[in-house]
């Protein structure tokens, strides 16, 4: 018979560690499982950085807005839902949403690889990527070939369908940052040619910079558009609350409550 060597003083230490973190995790898992169409709240997630303007949470000062945030509670509150904010890095929100730990998530059918697994709302607001440039220094794009040469700030992690090949053989120069705020401040320092960004996300930091306002133009045609909306959970039955959703968001869309937020966030 193999009799067990163990250091008894390690197995304590050991356990010492241990509880305390299963504790944490058990209270942690338990605060993103409490939501349900039955008890009436909504858990939404997001990207801990947010999205601004599409959404936005200062976790210091206890804020949480922007487009989305604002439209779903608009319609929760019309029909007696709770919002509750739970920002999470982006692929532990998604395993939530898929888990049925989050109830919903912003994101467009277009960056989802299996769209058909989750009940999605009608289009909130369009998320177009379009060119910036130095206003004395216009791009008139039309085609790839127009950028050939230069040298075009992007975000990392971003991929743009149109260009991607061309970023892959160096016939254009593709300069990651890690926000849109610094591609802005890059390409104002002249460190780029032209940079891709969202035409909403771009109006709202210049809006925010002083430095930055009238310094930019924009190209009219853009490289990229996709409908911003809502995914919620497959593991709850959240179709019928989507049906009532995307009704009321019809009717804030004639009535003007839709543009009302549109425009808080330009």
């Amino acid at each position: 018979m193999k009799i067990c060597n163990c250091n008894p003083k390690k197995i304590q230490r050991f356990a010492a560690c241990c509880v305390p973190v299963c504790i944490a995790m058990f209270f942690l898992m338990q605060t993103v499982a409490n939501a349900t169409p039955a008890n009436k709240e909504i858990i939404l997630s997001f990207n801990l950085a947010g999205w601004p303007p599409y959404l936005i949470h200062e976790e210091k000062n206890g804020f949480s807005g922007g487009i989305m945030i604002d439209v779903l509670r608009t319609v929760a509150s019309e029909y007696g839902y709770k919002v509750t904010i739970h920002p999470y890095p982006e692929k532990r929100g998604l395993f939530y949403l898929d888990k049925g730990k989050v109830d919903a998530f912003p994101k467009a059918k277009e960056w989802t690889k299996h769209p058909e697994n989750y009940i999605w709302s009608d289009e909130i607001s369009d998320s177009s990527d379009v060119f910036v440039f130095m206003r004395e220094k216009p791009i008139d794009y039309r085609t790839p070939e127009d950028l050939f040469g230069k040298r075009v700030g992007t975000v990392q992690g971003y991929g743009y369908p149109l260009l991607d090949q061309y970023f892959e053989d160096k016939r254009i120069v593709r300069d990651d940052v890690k926000s849109e705020h610094q591609m802005l401040m890059m390409l104002s320092k002249q460190r780029y040619d032209v940079a891709i960004i969202n035409k909403i996300v771009a109006l709202w930091i210049i809006a925010e910079k002083s430095e930055f306002q009238g310094k930019f133009g924009f190209s009219e045609k853009h490289i990229g558009n996709a409908a911003y909306r809502f995914m919620f959970t497959a593991k709850h039955d959240w179709k019928p609350f989507v049906e009532k959703f995307n009704r009321e968001l019809k009717k804030m869309r004639n009535d003007g409550r839709l543009e009302n937020i549109l425009m808080k966030y330009r």
